[in-house]
């Protein structure tokens, strides 16, 4: 894998992946400045994780974060919806 190191414009430094010809989406986005060369990497995977399970367990916790999120939006709906429902009560 082809890899470059560059800074943006917000003090980030970032290793991003280049094309096989060395080339980076970054290299035409004003937001970002190259500050290495292209360099060849070869990372070793993670002993007994192929790349599809770590892929299923990252999407399964963005599941259920998703879903914990959402259950406490429906809840405050829920506790708003309740105010108001005993708000109308009061009156009567």
């Amino acid at each position: 894998m082809k890899i470059r190191l560059y800074d943006d414009l917000y003090g980030s430094t970032v290793i991003l992946k280049c094309r096989e010809d060395g080339t980076c989406w970054a290299d035409d986005v004003n937001e970002y400045t190259a500050i290495s060369e292209v360099i060849e990497v070869e990372f070793p995977m993670i002993d007994g994780i192929s790349l599809e399970e770590a892929k299923i367990k990252a999407i399964d916790e963005r599941i259920s974060k998703v879903q914990a999120d959402c259950e406490v939006k429906v809840n405050q709906l829920k506790d708003e919806r309740q105010k108001l429902l005993a708000i109308g009560h009061e009156g009567e």
